[in-house]
């Protein structure tokens, strides 16, 4: 049984995210519609993800087209504009720190949010030299700052 995390545990340090599923339906009522590409090749946790936002974001709506491999990603990325990418960092075709820097090639102007599983700082920290912007851990419970982190994100300026 794994004990919740909370923002004190993350002081300091990059922390990470959950998943999301294709396309996640929009409610009218928020302020404003999101494009996520989400790159994530466990089912589970792709409906963790939508359920963190749900939680995290309430007044944002998002639609997610989810992406089990880079190379699908990728090819969606020459088709459709996205706000910010969450990228999962063990993938079908490429695993690790990698799976940033392809991204980041492929879209430089994108924000990049790895949602990982891996609690290793070493990785971690290497994907965000590789061009992440945040990591987010798979199960975060602190709804305050997985949407701080997302915002910063995607305030970054990249996608603007």
């Amino acid at each position: 049984m794994s004990q919740q995390k909370t923002s004190e545990q993350y002081a300091g340090i990059h922390a990470w995210m959950p998943a999301i599923p294709a396309i996640w339906p929009l409610a009218e009522s928020r302020r404003q519609g999101w494009h996520m590409l989400l790159v994530e090749d466990e089912a589970s946790d792709v409906a963790l993800a939508a359920t963190m936002l749900d939680k995290s974001m309430p007044d944002y709506a998002w639609q997610i087209l989810d992406r089990p491999s880079l190379s699908a990603a990728i090819g969606m990325l020459q088709r459709v504009k996205f706000d910010m990418a969450l990228v999962d960092l063990s993938l079908q075709d490429v695993a690790g720190v990698e799976t940033v820097s392809i991204l980041r090639a492929a879209a430089p102007e994108l924000p990049i949010v790895v949602y990982s599983g891996s609690s290793n700082m070493d990785l971690l920290n290497e994907a965000i030299t590789a061009g992440a912007q945040f990591c987010i851990e798979k199960g975060l419970t602190d709804a305050k700052l997985v949407r701080a982190m997302i915002q910063c994100a995607m305030d970054s300026g990249l996608a603007h």
